[in-house]
C-alpha cells in the first residue's frame, strides 16, 4: 500500500466547506427563505463528518462555503471560523438526504460574509493559480478541502477589499503574509 502523506495544519490556507443543494442540504432555499442576500454577514455552523483533516481545523481559520451540484457551482461565502468545533446533528429543516437525520456529526462554528457575486467553479478551472486547487482536481472528496497560502492569494483577486475586510479576511492575510 502507497505511503499517504497527510495534510497538517500548516498546509492549510483557507479551509473549503463543501455542501450539495441537491443532494444533502438546500442551501439556495434557506438563503431565499431568510432572507440573505450579498453583503450580509453570516454566523452559522457547518456540519461534517469527524475526520483527522476537521480535528485540525482551529478557530481563526479562514474558510470559504463551497456549494456544489448542478446549478452555480462554486463560493459562495468567506469567513472566519470563530469558535469551538462542536459534536452536534444536522439542521433537518433543509435537508435532503434523509440518512442524515439525527446523525451525529461535527458543527464547525464560522462568520462569514455573503458574496454579492460567487466565484463560479468554471472561472477557477481558467484561473492558472486555481485551476490545480484540491477542490477542481478531487471534486469527490470528503468534506473539507483545502485552499494552499497561494490559492488563497489567488482567490482574493475575485473578492472586493470591502468583502475581504468584512469577512475578517484582510487581518489573517496580514498575519499570514508575516505583517501582523
Amino acid at each position: 500500500m502507497a505511503n499517504v502523506q497527510k495534510l497538517s495544519h500548516a498546509d492549510v490556507g483557507a479551509w473549503v466547506f463543501k455542501g450539495n443543494p441537491d443532494e444533502v442540504w438546500d442551501y439556495f432555499a434557506q438563503l431565499e427563505d431568510s432572507g440573505f442576500k450579498g453583503g450580509d454577514i453570516l454566523h452559522r455552523g457547518w456540519t461534517m463528518n469527524i475526520s483527522y483533516r476537521t480535528l485540525l481545523i482551529e478557530q481563526g481559520d479562514l474558510v470559504v462555503l463551497w456549494i456544489t451540484g448542478k446549478h452555480d457551482a462554486g463560493i459562495w461565502e468567506i469567513g472566519v471560523v470563530d469558535g469551538r468545533l462542536e459534536t452536534d446533528v444536522i439542521d433537518e429543516q433543509y435537508l435532503i438526504d434523509s440518512s442524515r437525520k439525527g446523525k451525529s456529526v461535527l458543527a464547525v462554528p464560522f462568520a462569514s460574509i455573503l458574496l454579492s457575486n460567487y466565484i463560479a467553479r468554471d472561472d477557477m478551472k481558467n484561473d492558472p493559480d486555481l485551476a490545480g486547487c484540491e477542490q477542481i482536481r478531487v471534486p469527490i472528496m470528503s468534506n473539507p478541502t483545502y485552499l494552499t497560502h497561494n490559492e488563497v492569494e489567488a482567490l482574493t483577486q475575485y473578492i472586493p477589499a470591502k468583502a475581504l475586510k468584512a469577512a475578517g479576511w484582510t487581518a489573517r492575510l496580514e498575519q499570514l503574509r508575516g505583517k501582523g
